[in-house]
């Protein structure tokens, strides 16, 4: 649009600056947690889903990039994954990008559901 606009050096020193427009093809992350005593069979067909629902919206993603678990809290009886997606819009373009990602949210929140994959915290002690 040729806009022009001017800042000091000293006011922007202290800021992130990004050009969204450069950043193509968005990495999105959505963290997951499963019981300790979840078997790993159940895990692999969670992850099928995942990635069939991926493939499924190639319009909106590229491709499921990563499906790894990042921590195993057993004293908390859960195990974290990550689940890492490739989306086609550039971060300059969010509002397409924050709504796939809340769609591939609530589809790994349904299917961990009917897997019965729901890690429910262990109730916290309380001290009057």
């Amino acid at each position: 649009t040729n806009e022009v606009a001017t800042y000091s050096n000293g006011s922007l020193a202290s800021l992130r600056i990004i050009n969204a427009n450069r950043s193509p093809k968005a990495i999105v992350s959505i963290v997951i947690k499963f019981g300790l005593e979840t078997p790993f069979q159940r895990i692999k067909v969670f992850r099928t889903a995942v990635e069939n629902f991926v493939n499924a919206r190639p319009r909106e993603w590229v491709a499921l990039v990563g499906f790894r678990a990042t921590r195993v809290e057993a004293d908390f009886g859960y195990v974290e994954y990550k689940i890492v997606c490739q989306h086609r819009e550039a971060w300059q373009n969010i509002g397409p990008i924050l709504q796939s990602k809340a769609d591939l949210s609530s589809f790994c929140l349904e299917v961990s559901k009917k897997l019965e994959m729901r890690y429910e915290s262990p109730p916290m002690p309380v001290n009057l």
